[in-house]
């Protein structure tokens, strides 16, 4: 019997995957038109001659394809689009312009962080996050406008069934140094128009470090001041990345897994609230997560920028752990 052998062929059972990816391939048979037989007609070329071999040839292993296919593909196929007509350079997003953005909220409770939705079952976020909880402690909802909506016909809720912070994590002597953290949803999130994946990086481009004519974007729910009380709805604003020498006139001591963005006269910056959410960067005409909301002096000061965890510096971990997870 020829079936699919992983719940997410049909976002990712392209053509290209079909054909160029060994992991589709051996898992999204049906779907990729691989079953042969009388009513399927078969893509596959006749097979050459097997190669001489000491021993009964070894069938793929799962994990290991997995581990290419993510390496190779992160989140390829929908990941990295949203509605481009929308953006204003304001505060206030549209419902449904960051479809990737996700929020970190108590049971029965108000958001506390952000995160990223960077696959069908899996979130992005900060470790600080979700440091000291379990679990059961809190749910991720996606689709999201209203910090304290309920709209459960275009928000989903999802319980957590693992958590997965950096081993480095805080380590010294530097502070929040890999701060970042993955969360296995209970389920996977059904994409649509107000739910969708963001790209992981393509470390083949080079960031546009301290260019003022190319911002990345960076939302979220959190408080507009520091100490401030917080929006109803999602906010966004558009920042400059920032280089490490510059930013370390701020801050003295910077870890490479640390990116820093914003302006020299402050004024632009996430805050209480926003921690684990996105900054996101748009290249090859798709939306990539470059950083996850970390820390900073207060918000949006004068000669302090904000500090991201690095995404790309610890993209082979992500992968490795979504492969094993």
């Amino acid at each position: 019997m020829c079936y699919d052998k992983w719940p997410d062929c049909k976002n990712f059972a392209d053509e290209d995957n079909c054909k160029n990816n060994l992991f589709v391939k051996y898992r999204c048979q049906k779907s990729c038109g691989l079953c042969g037989g009388p009513n399927t007609p078969s893509t596959q070329h006749p097979p050459r001659p097997p190669l001489p071999t000491d021993g009964p040839p070894k069938p793929p292993c799962a994990n290991q394809l997995y581990s290419s296919f993510r390496a190779h593909h992160p989140a390829t196929g929908t990941c990295g689009l949203r509605p481009e007509s929308r953006i204003v350079g304001g505060t206030t997003a549209q419902p449904g312009d960051w479809p990737w953005q996700a929020m970190l909220k108590r049971p029965r409770g108000s958001s506390f962080c952000g995160g990223t939705l960077i696959a069908p079952q899996w979130v992005l976020t900060a470790a600080h996050c979700v440091t000291r909880k379990w679990p059961s402690d809190f749910r991720v909802r996606m689709g999201a406008h209203m910090k304290n909506g309920n709209d459960p016909e275009r928000e989903q809720d999802f319980e957590i069934e693992r958590i997965i912070k950096h081993e480095s994590y805080n380590k010294k002597p530097y502070r929040n140094s890999y701060d970042i953290a993955l969360l296995k949803l209970s389920t996977p999130a059904q994409l649509n128009k107000r739910v969708a994946l963001a790209c992981l990086p393509d470390t083949s481009v080079e960031l546009p470090i301290d260019d003022l004519g190319k911002k990345c974007w960076i939302t979220g729910w959190g408080t507009l001041q520091s100490g401030g009380t917080s929006p109803k709805v999602l906010m966004q604003a558009q920042v400059p990345l920032v280089s490490k020498d510059r930013c370390l006139k701020s801050y003295h001591k910077l870890h490479d897994s640390m990116l820093c963005a914003g302006y020299d006269e402050g004024g632009v910056d996430t805050c209480q609230g926003d921690s684990g959410g996105p900054l996101v960067c748009k290249y090859n005409g798709k939306w990539h997560v470059e950083g996850a909301t970390s820390w900073g002096y207060k918000c949006a000061s004068k000669g302090y920028f904000g500090v991201y965890a690095k995404v790309r510096y610890v993209l082979s971990w992500i992968n490795e752990k979504m492969a094993k997870y």
